[in-house]
């Protein structure tokens, strides 16, 4: 996930109704009969029940018969009724690792969950799909397992569905636990993550949100949202959230927060960002001018980090990277050079970024060269991605746009 990490930096820097996107990792047609009837069921939600928090400023009605089951501290959870013989399993979380992270630990903890009500062993799991989507400018993550208790006579088989998605200040995640209702499913996750989108308060003159996709398979989002602090200074906050399946049976899980703030000519003023992967924190790093020098301070892998750049001037941040797309594109020019701190790539050490335009092509058709990365981009005017591909070595990463509000580019 490594490379996938940087992949995601890189994209961050120059990118940016609900969309829809997901891949069913097996065929349907390989299942017996009884099972490819039962995918197939749906049903109408038509109830709905009045979902109350607090917290949240929450008071709305919402899809199906929500019931709180159990709350602590940054925590509720909800049983809903929509008709079904199990009900589904909703979550809100104030702490928590990330949409891909916690998604992948409530479905494993449901499936243990599961055993252990019906008495019999987890026999076997397959992942059956994988897929992102966004619900008005909120993405989300999609994570469907099939699964066997049992040996014998009495193994029996089902399908766990799994969605979540991260608002301002929480995680939603949920489960149901049933063969087919997908649509009804999303039905009541979609108003369930609609309530929290209500009520939130937005500060951002600017956002987008893009889909990344590997060999045509939704493997995840990136997020931006770029505001203006008390001080003037542009505040900029980017996340992204990946499942890759590694083989039939597990996942490979990322995400990734950065909090950085840059002054109007796009200089970096500092930043801060975290990576969790496979359930454990991968790295962590704060850089900041002190004493006329770059300090890098932090953790990867567990072992500390302390060091001075050798690169003295000052570097350009992600919104920097946004003002050097937008003058290229307006220029004469055909490339532009300059120097960014990329942790995921090395946190020790700046990188020489060259952004140059495709000869012969559109002006918004650029080509982003960052060490071992090679980017090409379709922009807008602004430089926000429209859409692009990204290679490094063999493997390629597709992006695309799926929400954009307002323009990075203060005028």
């Amino acid at each position: 996930m490594k490379s996938l990490n940087l992949f995601f930096s890189t994209i961050i820097l120059i990118s940016t109704c609900n969309q829809v996107s997901a891949a069913d990792l097996v065929n349907l047609e390989d299942f017996p009969g009884w099972f490819q009837d039962a995918m197939v069921r749906e049903i109408k939600v038509r109830k709905k029940s009045k979902l109350k928090l607090k917290k949240f400023n929450i008071n709305e009605k919402v899809k199906g018969k929500f019931k709180l089951i159990g709350s602590s501290d940054g925590y509720w959870s909800y049983h809903v009724n929509i008709g079904t013989k199990t009900p589904i399993e909703c979550y809100v979380f104030t702490k928590y690792d990330g949409a891909a992270n916690s998604l992948h630990s409530i479905v494993q903890s449901d499936l243990a969950s599961i055993a252990e009500r019906n008495k019999k062993t987890l026999t076997s799991k397959f992942n059956y799909a994988v897929g992102t989507g966004i619900i008005g400018n909120t993405p989300y993550l999609a994570m469907d397992t099939l699964y066997s208790l049992g040996e014998g006579e009495s193994k029996v088989s089902s399908f766990l569905k799994g969605l979540s998605a991260e608002t301002n200040e929480s995680l939603q995640i949920c489960t149901h636990d049933e063969i087919g209702y997908r649509n009804a499913f999303f039905t009541v996750f979609k108003s369930f993550i609609k309530a929290f989108i209500k009520n939130e308060e937005s500060s951002e003159y600017f956002e987008s949100v893009f889909q990344m996709t590997l060999n045509g398979m939704p493997i995840g989002y990136g997020r931006e949202k770029y505001s203006v602090d008390e001080d003037g200074d542009i505040a900029i906050k980017t996340e992204s959230s990946m499942l890759v399946p590694v083989d039939a049976t597990s996942f490979s899980r990322s995400d990734a927060v950065s909090s950085s703030w840059s002054r109007k000519d796009g200089s970096l003023i500092n930043s801060a960002k975290y990576t969790v992967e496979n359930g454990a924190l991968s790295s962590s790093y704060t850089i900041q001018m002190q004493g006329g020098k770059w300090q890098v301070e932090g953790e990867l892998q567990g072992k500390p980090i302390k060091t001075e750049l050798a690169h003295t001037e000052p570097l350009i941040s992600e919104y920097g990277s946004y003002l050097k797309t937008k003058d290229l594109i307006k220029s004469e020019s055909m490339s532009s050079e300059f120097y960014m701190w990329v942790a995921e790539a090395d946190p020790t050490s700046t990188i020489e970024v060259k952004l140059s335009k495709v000869s012969g092509k559109s002006e918004k058709d650029l080509i982003f060269n960052m060490g071992p990365l090679i980017m090409s981009l379709e922009t807008q005017s602004s430089g926000v991605l429209k859409q692009g591909s990204i290679e490094q070595g063999s493997v390629t990463i597709d992006i695309v746009s799926r929400y954009v509000k307002g323009e990075p580019v203060l005028k």
